[in-house]
């Protein structure tokens, strides 16, 4: 699956109901992150309580994981 693609199907399935609670834990940066929220605002993106994270900057690996836990 393209990159590309995964963030598209995601971005169809944020503008039906724009915040999808998740759950998705995954290394970024070298640290661990908990993800808890996928959302759409201007743009694609994932949130823990404080923290930010851009589709577009995830890599395949979490991006593949995500569409799972969204059944893409």
């Amino acid at each position: 699956m393209e990159k590309l693609y995964v963030i598209n199907r995601i971005k169809e399935l944020c503008n039906k109901k724009n915040d999808r609670e998740i759950a998705l834990d995954f290394s970024y940066n070298n640290r661990i992150f908990h993800a808890k929220y996928l959302f759409l605002g201007n743009d694609l993106y994932i949130t823990d309580t404080l923290n930010v994270i851009e589709l577009k900057d995830l890599d395949m690996e979490v991006l593949s994981r995500l569409s799972e836990l969204l059944k893409i």
